[in-house]
């Protein structure tokens, strides 16, 4: 354990035991576990108060908190954005985080940028760091023609960085509207903009779908990269801020409100990070001090006192286990496209995945086996990137909880047999739908034995995945199923006579519907859940006029699917225009509408936590303001969450028409009215 601070066994100080302000890796508000490592807030190990790491509140034997959690100001804490994504903390006395799946970290000190003592933390994981690609068209292009310069950023989407939910938000800053000064155009397949696919090539980017965004007004483009048209559009959009900001001082601005944006800038090299401070903390090692990582409980001699982080971030040990492949098994519907050309309702989709890349190489040796000859004469590929050509595929995919991303459909006619690959790029997706089909052809045992002896990555592959008996005696790995989503059971119902009132027309939620706050843990999903705004608060636009009452639904997209597929035609068929009705406010981190968020958990909610404890709890807001009414949902995924804001929306709508003598007709919308007789239950 680090020196001792005020002290060396009580009072204000105590190097690893004993009570006081200190104790852990170093003490004294900083680094690893302050606030005592034995007593003070909490035992079993340092907590309380840390505002660099550790555990904070408490710790593993009691407290309030959870060992190496950090509930506290800093490194390794929440108080920032979503799991293991870092955020933008609460200013206060913090470093960067630990690299530790809390809420957030990163901290924030009183720096704007830069690692030590806040800002933006650009530690190991808490904003992960995006990878830049600035391309240069080399020959002529339709891009240039119109004015624009040959160089343009290019971003590819990840779903788990805070950048992209902010993209639209960053975007709209920088021009008088997004709608209309913005034109994207998407180019899954590089036909319409084979220039681009080149200078990318040449830039070293990953083949992947791409979409061009471009600004007359700034005479500005950018590229973004994603499987999904919907990644792509928020890739692009972050992509065209950073090009717009860039070299301007509006850059100093955004970067100022959004710290992922001034993540990205500093990634981009258009933004520098502060040097960290070389002055000295109070007393203690590097993990000490106002700041700094957390503390180990362990201090190296001759270590540099300062407030920083450490020099390295520490690296992840490797687990010594292959995640098994991603595989699933389809099923479209019996009037889909692939059956009435004859073939089953049933096929595999495989996910290209680089961990097995030998064995998607030695796919098209097998399968040109399977087939008896010459694969491109025998086999169809159909790339279909947008779900345009089979829309029934994406369904099923959306279904098995398969990838959702850019697929292609192989079918063998002489075999009947068809199957599915899903990649971002081209080859992988092919790749991908090659290993598909051998699968779908694996009807006979002894000849596809032979070939995984073969070609044994293709029979490792095949084992890993639990698909055939692994001829190699190694130990078993424990496979954790995935939990599956239910209905929450029967709780505290509502009364019937709590309703809603608005515009003057009065009307209750039934019994059916669960009142939010009264359950432990997490709220339940694809169930109704009613929740009531404190009257005490004044509430923020665009909920101030609204009821206090409202409807929550949260989705993981795993559940009841077709109900939530349903959504957009309940309201469209309820209001005149569902797109200028509806408005839709996303707030993940629940910094728009913290009350609904609160009424949500109710007493239960944990009073440390500033925001979702998991990205699961990220939450949405529906309002139709021509009705006066509004609605929540809440999900990981921006579309489960977004679907599942309409759901209670459109079910709120129908309330109120049947509680004023127009009662909806639900019966051509079987899943929808199943669940609105949840939600009328007496």
């Amino acid at each position: 354990m680090g020196g001792p601070c005020w002290g060396s066994k009580g009072g204000f100080g105590g190097a690893g035991a004993g009570a006081g302000w200190g104790a852990g890796g170093g003490g004294g508000w900083g680094g690893g576990a302050a606030c005592g490592g034995g007593s003070c807030w909490g035992s079993g190990g340092g907590g309380g108060w840390a505002n660099g790491g550790g555990c904070a509140w408490g710790a593993s034997a009691g407290g309030w908190g959870g060992p190496s959690m950090g509930m506290g100001k800093g490194g390794g804490s929440c108080w920032g954005q979503m799991m293991a994504m870092g955020g933008k903390g609460m200013k206060g006395y913090g470093g960067p985080s630990m690299a530790f799946s809390g809420f957030g970290g990163g901290g924030g000190g009183k720096d704007i940028y830069g690692p030590p003592s806040g800002g933006y933390s650009d530690a190991s994981e808490p904003i992960s760091s995006m990878k830049v690609v600035w391309v240069a068209l080399r020959q002529a292009s339709q891009i240039t023609s119109e004015g624009f310069p040959p160089e343009a950023p290019a971003l590819t989407y990840d779903k788990a960085h805070p950048l992209f939910s902010s993209a639209h938000s960053i975007l709209q800053e920088l021009v008088s509207d997004v709608s209309t000064d913005v034109q994207i155009v998407h180019d899954p397949d590089w036909e319409q903009f084979p220039e681009v696919a080149q200078a990318l090539r040449e830039a070293g980017a990953e083949e992947n779908c791409l979409s061009v965004g471009t600004c007359p007004q700034e005479a500005k483009w950018a590229i973004g990269l994603g499987g999904g048209k919907i990644g792509r559009e928020r890739a692009v959009k972050a992509a065209l801020a950073l090009s717009i900001a860039a070299g301007t001082e509006r850059v100093e601005k955004l970067a100022s409100q959004y710290s992922e944006f001034a993540s990205l800038c500093m990634d981009a090299g258009i933004l520098a990070a502060r040097p960290a401070r070389q002055s000295l903390g109070w007393k203690g090692g590097k993990d000490s001090g106002f700041g700094g990582a957390a503390s180990t409980g362990k201090k190296k001699r001759n270590q540099q006192e300062a407030y920083g982080p450490p020099e390295t971030a520490p690296e992840a040990a490797p687990t010594g286990e292959e995640s098994p492949p991603s595989v699933t098994w389809l099923n479209v519907d019996t009037n889909s496209k692939l059956r009435e050309a004859g073939f089953p309702t049933d096929g595999p989709a495989v996910s290209h995945e680089k961990a097995y890349a030998e064995a998607f190489k030695s796919a098209h040796h097998v399968l040109t086996e399977l087939v008896g000859g010459d694969v491109a004469a025998a086999v169809q590929f159909t790339h279909d990137p947008d779900w345009v050509e089979f829309p029934e595929v994406g369904k099923a995919m959306k279904e098995a909880g398969a990838e959702e991303n850019c697929f292609c459909v192989a079918t063998y006619p002489a075999g009947g047999k068809w199957a599915v690959g899903i990649a971002n790029g081209w080859k992988g997706r092919e790749s991908a739908s090659k290993l598909s089909l051998c699968l779908a052809l694996a009807n006979d045992e002894e000849s596809f034995s032979n070939l995984c002896k073969q070609y044994p990555d293709f029979g490792r592959y095949l084992a890993i995945a639990g698909l055939v008996p692994n001829s190699e005696p190694k130990k078993k790995r424990k496979v954790e199923p995935k939990p599956k989503l239910a209905v929450a059971p029967p709780q505290a119902a509502v009364s019937s006579s709590e309703g809603l009132m608005a515009n003057g027309v009065g009307f209750a939620f039934g019994a059916g519907v669960v009142k939010a706050g009264t359950t432990r843990g997490s709220p339940p999903t694809d169930t109704p859940l009613l929740v009531q705004l404190p009257s005490s608060k004044a509430l923020k636009e665009p909920l101030s006029d609204l009821p206090r009452e409202g409807l929550v639904v949260g989705s993981h997209g795993e559940c009841r699917q077709d109900l939530y597929d349903s959504a957009e035609k309940v309201l469209s068929n309820l209001l005149g225009d569902p797109e200028a009705d509806v408005h839709i406010f996303d707030d993940p981190n629940w910094e728009q509408f913290p009350e609904v968020a609160e009424a949500l958990y109710g007493g239960n909610k944990d009073p440390a936590f500033k925001g979702p404890r998991s990205i699961e709890e990220q939450l949405m807001v529906a309002v139709c303001t021509p009705a006066g009414l509004w609605a929540a949902g809440f999900g990981a995924k921006y579309k489960s969450r977004e679907q599942a804001a309409k759901v209670a929306l459109a079910a709120t709508l129908v309330m109120r028409s049947s509680d004023a003598g127009e009662v909806p007709d639900l019966s051509g919308i079987p899943p929808f009215e199943e669940f609105m007789k949840e939600v009328m239950k007496a």
